[in-house]
């Protein structure tokens, strides 16, 4: 039962985990080990479950995780900010509730979450995991990152440009759970200006279930470009890349 769980706790969890898979990434190859056992084709059986999971890649994507751990150097651990807690909190209270498995537009879209929380970064990325209840499932499921060929969850819990995370887990109505991961790098030293550079949401793939986004400025011939990248995860499986470049200064 949902009210069972407390979902500060699981956050707290999500959290700590991460940080820890950050800094002792072969720690986590015995857990992957365990998971492995309990994967039939494609079909995972949790212990704990009275039911299977489908999985798109079975053990092939936990055994590339396995081998991603063990070759990984450790990276540094992660701040957690009261910014970008609100900014995970608003989306997850808004799918939680009506059952959505997607990422918010308008005034709930990632840039004006980010925004509205005063987070003015470079670079920054989201996560959503739905059906997990505890921290470490939930870190372990974006770690093995099945059925996305880029692992860009994957990616997110170890870039090293990141500096500080946002985590907000409560009930969901089709999945029961929901967790969202916000990911912030480094300061700017002045405000970033999210809806100058954006892509909106209309040119966004559809059943987007995931977003990474990088802002790069560069300088050629006294001119400054501003290159938005945006890497979208569908609910498909399919990774999709999509760029934008802006003079600066104007759209």
């Amino acid at each position: 039962m949902n009210s069972e769980i407390n979902y500060e706790l699981v956050a707290k969890e999500v959290f700590e985990t991460v940080n820890r898979l950050r800094r002792e990434p072969q720690a986590f190859v015995s857990d992957l080990s365990e998971m492995r056992k309990n994967i039939n084709g494609n079909d995972y059986r949790s212990p704990k479950l009275d039911f299977s999971i489908y999985t798109e890649e079975g053990v092939s994507a936990v055994d590339d995780a396995i081998k991603f751990l063990n070759e990984r150097k450790p990276a540094s651990a992660l701040t957690r900010t009261d910014e970008l807690d609100k900014s995970a909190k608003i989306l997850a209270e808004y799918i939680g509730p009506q059952g959505l498995a997607e990422f918010g537009s308008g005034e709930l879209s990632f840039d004006r979450r980010l925004a509205s929380a005063n987070c003015e970064r470079v670079t920054s990325a989201e996560c959503m995991s739905l059906g997990w209840s505890t921290g470490k499932e939930i870190v372990l499921q974006l770690l093995i990152d099945d059925g996305n060929a880029m692992r860009s969850n994957r990616k997110n819990i170890f870039r090293e440009d990141f500096l500080e995370i946002g985590v907000f887990a409560c009930p969901h109505k089709v999945y029961s759970h929901c967790c969202i991961i916000d990911f912030q790098g480094r300061r700017r030293s002045a405000p970033l200006d999210f809806d100058r550079y954006a892509i909106e949401q209309a040119e966004w793939p559809p059943n987007t279930i995931s977003l990474e986004k990088k802002l790069e400025r560069t300088s050629k011939d006294g001119t400054t470009i501003v290159r938005l990248t945006y890497e979208f995860l569908t609910v498909d499986g399919q990774t999709i890349v999509q760029t934008k470049e802006f003079v600066d200064g104007s759209r």
